[in-house]
């Protein structure tokens, strides 16, 4: 549920989804409207280009600094998963709480972040907004995307909170399982809703 937003701070809401529901359309989409949107997945990979203590830690773990085998890895066995997480996870966060402050005069910050909730990072936003496609709908769109077979993308699903537990969990539900015209539609009635109810709690 919301909390309690304070006079003159921006009004910060996570952006979620699982693999291939439509979040990053959802993210584009904000940005296009003048919103600032901080996305964790293009912070990841920075601190992947430039972060030599996080990669050392990384390829001590995995022997190797080669994505797609780390990738591999990952999806298939999840203590290794949340080894890389608890890796990688306290970068992140500490380079949103770094851009966050550099936005303190924005009316309103998107967090675009996959795993808002496996983390507990809602506990820090106004709002929770996740992005929702049927399962079944999401591993289409995947194998189409990333050429990757039938078995492969169930198993990304697999590794991801299930997108039906994101969506009792958030407080804005974006169906994506249409067209784009009819997601942006739900982003801005979102939006409208969002900003207005700020401005009544004023």
């Amino acid at each position: 549920m919301p909390v309690q937003h304070v006079k003159n701070k921006p009004i910060i809401v996570g952006l979620t989804g699982g693999i291939a529901t439509g979040k990053s359309t959802a993210s584009k989409y904000l940005l296009s409207q003048g919103y600032k949107v901080i996305d964790s997945d293009a912070i990841v990979k920075e601190l992947w280009s430039k972060e030599q203590p996080m990669l050392a830690e990384i390829e001590s773990v995995f022997h190797t600094l080669n994505k797609r085998v780390i990738a591999e890895s990952i999806f298939e066995d999840k203590m290794m998963r949340d080894k890389l997480n608890a890796i990688v996870h306290p970068y992140v966060l500490e380079t949103i709480k770094q851009r966050l402050k550099a936005l303190q005069d924005e009316k309103v910050i998107i967090i675009d972040m996959p795993l808002l909730f496996e983390v507990g990072y809602q506990q820090n936003v106004d709002y929770t907004a996740v992005v929702y496609a049927k399962p079944q709908t999401a591993k289409i769109r995947m194998m189409m995307r990333d050429g990757i077979t039938d078995i492969d993308a169930e198993k990304r699903i697999a590794a991801q909170m299930s997108i039906d537990s994101k969506r009792h969990l958030a407080d804005f539900v974006l169906d994506n399982t249409k067209d784009k015209h009819t997601l942006y539609k739900a982003i801005d009635r979102m939006m409208r809703s969002i900003i207005n109810e700020e401005q009544f709690e004023f």
